[in-house]
């Protein structure tokens, strides 16, 4: 379908499902829609860090999100979104008779499957379009959005939602541009994590443990890794400095370690640490 741009499919779907009732107002919407929805967002990390939030008022909030997502993603009737259900109507015959109805179809498919994530823009092409590259993978995307494309520059560090259509990719709401200062940051920590890996993988080696007991030591490092990226630790020596009382309560609380687990993680951390002070 690269004869159609993901905004002329929208305005006819919305259209198609205001026809065929399939579309009420966004209060109207079912309570356990906008549930899904929010779970969704909390997903991403869009969903405010306060304890008493209005459903409606993020919705709101989001919702080009919403409903790009309400006509797109969620399944309606036999297991089909409600584009899917216009792709095979005489409603799309009559849109878009220049369009084959079967790759159009295969098309509306692969919408369901959008790419979330935060993206660094690898190079501007001209009125709307530019490529973005995944972090931490190689996949580049060639993105269409006039609303962004004057915001962005080559390093622009942005966060997204992007459907594909036609070989090219569209923006779902609004896409998220961070500050310089935020990008380096990622850039400091991304580099010590991977010099905290290569440790890891060196004090593994040094180990030379069976299977069973190289398994206890990896879920000791997956639990340390993820501490140290939440605490946002750029250095070696915050990792030296661990308190290990600290990290195994927060690894009670947020991944429900048992206790047998716990004397395991705390007896191999403190060997991790041991071999880091001894690198000195």
């Amino acid at each position: 379908m690269s004869e159609v741009t993901f905004e002329q499919l929208k305005e006819k779907v919305l259209d198609f499902a205001l026809r065929k009732k399939l579309v009420k107002s966004l209060e109207e919407v079912d309570s356990l829609v906008k549930s899904e929805f929010l779970l969704l967002l909390g997903m991403h990390g869009l969903v405010p860090k306060r304890k008493s939030i209005s459903v409606n008022n993020v919705i709101f909030e989001h919702a080009d999100l919403f409903l790009d997502w309400y006509f797109f993603e969620r399944e309606e009737r036999g297991k089909k979104t409600i584009a899917e259900l216009y792709v095979e109507s005489k409603d799309f015959e009559r849109d878009f008779p220049h369009v084959e109805k079967k790759k159009a179809y295969t098309d509306i498919k692969k919408i369901k499957n959008p790419v979330w994530g935060y993206f660094v823009v690898c190079e501007k092409g001209e009125k709307d379009e530019y490529d973005v590259k995944l972090l931490e993978e190689e996949s580049v995307y060639r993105v269409h959005d006039e609303s962004s494309f004057s915001h962005v520059a080559e390093g622009t560090f942005i966060f997204s939602k992007l459907y594909p259509l036609g070989g090219k990719y569209y923006v779902s709401g609004s896409t998220l541009v961070f500050p310089e200062k935020l990008v380096e940051k990622y850039e400091q920590a991304k580099a010590f994590k991977n010099q905290l890996d290569e440790l890891f993988e060196e004090f593994i080696k040094g180990k030379n443990v069976k299977e069973k007991t190289k398994r206890k030591y990896e879920d000791m490092y997956f639990l340390l890794s993820r501490y140290v990226s939440e605490k946002g630790y750029t250095s070696m020596k915050w990792v030296k400095k661990l308190n290990v009382d600290t990290w195994v309560k927060w690894a009670r609380r947020k991944w429900g370690i048992s206790r047998y687990k716990e004397d395991e993680c705390r007896s191999a951390v403190k060997q991790f640490l041991k071999f880091l002070k001894d690198k000195e």
